[in-house]
Protein backbone atom coordinates (compact mmCIF):
# COMPACT_ATOMS: atom_id res chain seq x y z
CA UNK A 1 0.00 0.00 0.00
CA UNK A 2 1.36 3.44 -1.07
CA UNK A 3 2.08 5.62 1.83
CA UNK A 4 -0.44 8.28 1.26
CA UNK A 5 -3.37 6.10 0.50
CA UNK A 6 -2.55 4.62 4.28
CA UNK A 7 -1.82 7.71 5.98
CA UNK A 8 -5.29 8.74 4.57
CA UNK A 9 -7.19 5.46 5.12
CA UNK A 10 -6.67 6.11 8.77
CA UNK A 11 -7.72 9.85 8.88
CA UNK A 12 -10.94 9.03 7.47
CA UNK A 13 -11.36 5.85 9.72
CA UNK A 14 -10.59 7.56 12.88
CA UNK A 15 -13.00 10.47 11.76
CA UNK A 16 -15.61 7.84 10.82
CA UNK A 17 -15.46 6.51 14.66
CA UNK A 18 -15.54 9.74 15.79
CA UNK A 19 -13.01 8.36 19.29
CA UNK A 20 -9.98 10.02 20.87
CA UNK A 21 -6.91 8.37 19.36
CA UNK A 22 -6.08 7.42 23.02
CA UNK A 23 -9.11 5.16 23.46
CA UNK A 24 -8.04 3.29 19.79
CA UNK A 25 -4.86 3.04 20.80
CA UNK A 26 -5.90 1.61 23.89
CA UNK A 27 -7.89 -1.13 22.19
CA UNK A 28 -5.40 -1.39 19.51
CA UNK A 29 -2.54 -1.93 22.73
CA UNK A 30 -0.95 1.00 20.58
CA UNK A 31 0.22 4.66 22.04
CA UNK A 32 -1.76 7.56 21.21
CA UNK A 33 1.72 8.85 19.27
CA UNK A 34 2.30 5.85 16.99
CA UNK A 35 -0.97 6.65 15.75
CA UNK A 36 -0.61 10.32 15.66
CA UNK A 37 2.82 9.31 13.39
CA UNK A 38 1.15 7.32 11.05
CA UNK A 39 -1.25 10.12 10.67
CA UNK A 40 1.37 12.36 9.89
CA UNK A 41 2.69 9.81 6.99
CA UNK A 42 4.44 6.56 8.75
CA UNK A 43 4.13 3.65 7.91
CA UNK A 44 3.28 0.70 10.78
CA UNK A 45 4.57 -2.63 10.86
CA UNK A 46 2.30 -5.39 9.15
CA UNK A 47 1.41 -6.31 12.71
CA UNK A 48 0.83 -2.92 14.36
CA UNK A 49 -1.03 -1.72 11.11
CA UNK A 50 -3.25 -5.04 11.63
CA UNK A 51 -3.88 -4.13 15.67
CA UNK A 52 -4.74 -0.52 14.71
CA UNK A 53 -7.39 -1.55 11.77
CA UNK A 54 -9.05 -4.14 13.72
CA UNK A 55 -9.47 -1.56 16.26
CA UNK A 56 -11.06 0.93 13.68
CA UNK A 57 -13.47 -1.76 12.67
CA UNK A 58 -11.32 -2.57 9.64
CA UNK A 59 -10.00 -6.39 8.18
CA UNK A 60 -6.46 -6.19 6.80
CA UNK A 61 -6.18 -8.13 3.95
CA UNK A 62 -2.18 -9.12 2.07
CA UNK A 63 -2.63 -10.29 -1.32
CA UNK A 64 -5.75 -11.88 -3.10
CA UNK A 65 -8.58 -11.85 -0.49
CA UNK A 66 -10.30 -14.63 -2.65
CA UNK A 67 -7.02 -16.62 -2.93
CA UNK A 68 -6.16 -19.79 -0.32
CA UNK A 69 -5.89 -19.32 3.48
CA UNK A 70 -1.98 -19.76 4.64
CA UNK A 71 -2.12 -22.48 7.77
CA UNK A 72 1.20 -22.19 10.03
Amino acid sequence: MKKHLFTRAVKRKIKETGRKRADIGESAGLSESHIQKWEAGSIPSVVNADALLRALGVRLVIGDPDGPDLEV
